[in-house]
């Protein structure tokens, strides 16, 4: 069984990567951090935005993802993705 600890926001004091997007996370921004044992004990930072895309996907408990996998909400890549019609 997969165990998450409960997300906090945090102000970043140096510059991070978003797992999700892998976009960096600049120091002064706001990030959702939280802790798994998914593949080992790993610390996980995400920007706002990305940890809500990733609450909405369905299975990411079981499944989880690799970082950077995924676009970040709102970036000019989805807005391509979706005139496009592939998202």
């Amino acid at each position: 069984m997969v165990w998450f600890s409960e997300p906090t926001e945090q102000t970043a004091r140096i510059r991070h990567q978003c797992e999700w997007c892998g976009q960096k996370i600049n120091a002064g921004a706001h990030y959702v951090r939280y802790v798994t044992d998914f593949d080992g004990f790993t610390i996980i930072k995400l920007h706002p935005e990305c940890y809500a895309a990733m609450l909405k996907t369905d299975g990411i408990e079981e499944d989880g993802f690799l970082s950077g996998e995924h676009t970040r909400p709102g970036s000019e890549e989805e807005a391509i993705e979706c005139s496009k019609g592939t998202t």
